[in-house]
């Protein structure tokens, strides 16, 4: 008797949860979304997370996790779309503003010590400062293109030099005249910061100015000109390189080591923080969650629903209770 009173009580608490599910379900999906969130608001992150526990999950998907050998390609196929869009045709100033090239070349500049030291590590090998050199001497004497020509030919300097040297030629030989003396004069500043000067003879002005003269040279220019000097094939080749790099680097000791201090940061930071005032930090709000779950739950329940999996969805986790002993007990028990 209980048995069949179990299986009647199940039916109708099923159909009662699909029937909301059908009715109203971004307004459930908020409702849960408020409940979660207040309770979130009385917990730490220490109280639900250990620091152990987040270091294991995040060395396992950057160190460990098998990566498919299609992201190669498939990267590539989207670059080819993005390359070959219409949005293509803005010109370069339009998408990056000269006053952000500006801070951009204003924060390198004042990273001194730095630049001082790898550019002095550069200079040092015999064969790049010669074909630092040449390439200066390229650029002074037969322009951008023929300078980056013979960069091609320095071992350490050949790989990415093919890319550069289609943009910056095809960027180059569009410009009026005075815009391309403009371009290789800034360009034989920047490549003689690296070349036949010595790094006192370039100051951060004189730096500074041949970057934005080459930016003022090519700002007019369409993002196309950059994206159609790079083929299809040197794409899917680029995206394959930067793949195997990282296939390399991810399971370095270096790697590891910086997403354990990165989590122990976080912890150290946050862990006595409740977890509402943890995504209000981040600036995740209640109204944000609430949009797209207004804006997503309806289209997946009725794309189950429309599956015949709605009720599979619901039933499983409710069926559970009904067989259970407790259950049974109650129902034995309901003339008592």
């Amino acid at each position: 008797m209980a048995g069949r009173l179990a299986d009647r009580l199940l039916e109708a608490h099923v159909a009662h949860e699909v029937a909301a599910l059908r009715e109203r379900p971004a307004q459930l999906a908020v409702a849960e979304l408020d409940r979660l969130l207040g309770l979130a608001g009385g917990v730490r992150l220490d109280d639900v997370l250990g620091r152990d526990q987040v270091k294991g999950v995040a060395l396992k998907y950057v160190a460990s996790h098998r990566l498919p050998g299609a992201i190669p390609e498939v990267a590539g196929e989207i670059a080819r779309r993005v390359r070959s869009h219409p949005a293509n045709d803005i010109p370069l100033g339009e998408l990056v503003e000269r006053r952000q090239v500006e801070e951009l070349v204003t924060v390198v500049s004042e990273l001194r010590t730095l630049r001082n030291r790898l550019l002095s590590g550069l200079v040092s090998s015999p064969g790049l400062h010669a074909g630092v050199g040449g390439l200066v001497h390229g650029v002074a004497t037969g322009g951008v293109r023929q300078g980056l020509r013979i960069a091609r030919r320095v071992p350490g300097l050949g790989t990415g030099i093919g890319l550069g040297e289609r943009a910056a030629g095809g960027l180059v030989e569009g410009l009026d005249r005075r815009s391309r003396e403009l371009a290789e004069h800034g360009a034989g500043v920047l490549l003689g910061y690296l070349g036949d000067r010595a790094l006192p003879d370039v100051s951060d002005e004189e730096l500074r100015a041949a970057v934005l003269e080459v930016w003022d040279a090519v700002s007019t220019r369409p993002v196309r000109e950059l994206t159609d000097a790079v083929s299809d094939e040197q794409v899917i080749d680029m995206c394959g390189a930067v793949y195997s790099l990282w296939l390399d680097l991810r399971t370095s000791p270096y790697i590891s080591a910086l997403v354990e201090a990165g989590v122990d940061h976080f912890f150290d930071t946050y862990g006595q923080t409740p977890l509402g005032d943890l995504l209000a930090e981040f600036g995740i709000q209640r109204s944000d969650l609430a949009e797209e779950a207004e804006r997503f739950v309806p289209s997946v329940v009725a794309g189950l629903d429309r599956a015949g999996l709605l009720e599979e969805l619901v039933r499983p986790r409710l069926a559970d209770f009904y067989a259970s002993d407790a259950a049974r007990e109650l129902l034995d028990a309901r003339d008592e």
